[in-house]
């Protein structure tokens, strides 16, 4: 789905040096049309953006992400997709996390993608894929790892931050309809009794899901509000808290 890259490892630094001129503020998030040339798909480009951000500030799911890390005050940048240097075309992301220098210490790349686009991006037909997740899934995943990096907490749980990311992207998919996906390693849709399902991931993922309380304590209570059957950390805290 994405994925975060260590600092200044993976993604070229050429990446900033043509920053659009046109932008839009939205929160704790700038969003830039980096690299688009075209006035009007830049202005479609900070629309889309802008759009899925507000969209998904309707979720629990979402507004607890988005106002953590607002609270830590810590502009995050976020301009089109650009490929990383070592993806390949089996591996490419949707998405990708980066901390930098300067300005936007953390910064996101991603586009939403839909249709046409989608397709070639792929590869293939959607139908090809176990999953293919909306745009708003996508960012949510990102979304985890930007909150982890603004806290200063990310890279804490090892190989587990993304995991950590596909389960907050599951409540959040839950909370619009859709189904989760069994893990980060294995994309394809829980087809069976979802409550069963996040009780055998909580104590599968247990000591992540301890160790995400305890160093995100506000933002795991806030994300434990959803209402959604999929939801290991109203298990956890529910027991713990």
């Amino acid at each position: 789905m994405g994925c975060f890259i260590p600092p200044l490892i993976g993604h070229a630094e050429h990446l900033f040096e043509q920053a659009a001129s046109t932008q839009m503020v939205v929160g704790p998030f700038t969003v830039r049309p980096d690299g688009i040339k075209d006035d009007h798909a830049a202005r479609q480009y900070i629309g889309q953006v802008v759009g899925i951000i507000r969209m998904i500030e309707t979720t629990v799911t979402g507004k607890a992400l988005v106002g953590a890390i607002q609270g830590y005050k810590r502009p995050v940048l976020i301009f089109p997709l650009v490929k990383a240097d070592d993806d390949d075309e089996d591996n490419a992301a949707f998405a990708w996390v980066d901390r930098r220098m300067g300005l936007f210490p953390v910064v996101m790349s991603f586009s939403p993608l839909f249709g046409q686009r989608l397709r070639e991006f792929l590869g293939g037909n959607e139908q090809d894929f176990d999953r293919v997740f909306a745009p708003q899934e996508v960012i949510v995943h990102e979304l985890a790892h930007v909150a982890r990096a603004v806290s200063g907490n990310f890279g804490r749980l090892g190989d587990d931050e993304e995991e950590l990311a596909t389960m907050v992207a599951n409540m959040f998919s839950g909370e619009i309809g859709r189904p989760p996906v069994k893990s980060y390693d294995d994309e394809s849709n829980v087809t069976g009794d979802v409550a069963a399902f996040s009780r055998a991931y909580y104590k599968a993922n247990y000591d992540m899901i301890e160790a995400f309380c305890k160093q995100n304590r506000e933002l795991a209570i806030d994300l434990s509000h959803a209402k959604v059957a999929f939801n290991p950390l109203r298990q956890y805290i529910d027991e713990n808290f």
